[in-house]
Order: C-alpha cells, then sequence, then structure tokens
C-alpha cells in the first residue's frame, strides 16, 4: 500500500489513528505500507525509515517507539510487521 501524506490535514489524535490503522493491515494482510509524510511525528515506530535529502535516499536512524503527542492509551508501536517503511520528505 502507498500513503502519500495520509496525515497532512490532521489533528495528532486523527493522524495517530490513521497510522494505527495502516499498522493493523500491515499485520493482517501480511503487506507492507510505504508511507511518505513531512510529519516527523507520525515516523516513530516504523521499521525502516529513509529521507531524501539533496535528492538522494538516505537511510535515517530513528526509534521505533509510539508517536510523541499520542494520546494516552494510543496503543503501542506504529508498524509491528517487516517492511513498512516511512518516507519523510
Amino acid at each position: 500500500m502507498l500513503a502519500d501524506e495520509p496525515t497532512a490535514a490532521l489533528d495528532t489524535e486523527r493522524g495517530t489513528q490513521v497510522m494505527e490503522l495502516l499498522r493493523r493491515i500491515t499485520r493482517e494482510r501480511n503487506a507492507a505500507v510505504v508511507t511518505v509524510t513531512h510529519d516527523e511525528r507520525m515516523i516513530s515506530g516504523f521499521d525502516s525509515v529513509y529521507r531524501i535529502r539533496d535528492g538522494r535516499l538516505e537511510s535515517a536512524p530513528h526509534n521505533r517507539g509510539t508517536v510523541p503527542g499520542a494520546p494516552a492509551g494510543s496503543g503501542g508501536p506504529l508498524a509491528e510487521s517487516g517492511g513498512s517503511p516511512v518516507l519523510p520528505s
């Protein structure tokens, strides 16, 4: 699944819900989700994170924790399946 800016027009709570839905889809369907986002709050928890910097694709270190600012009780890591990279631009 490709998701281009899935949280762009959403507040943190709704954005977190969307990202958790994407996580659930990857788990239930044994699928991969590639997400492109400018929202750095939403990249935490993905298995792989890449950045495009000066026209070059590079791997980026990240924390697989929960989303900063997420509502209490909103769940654990965003992505648990292998193959769920996110591409912040």
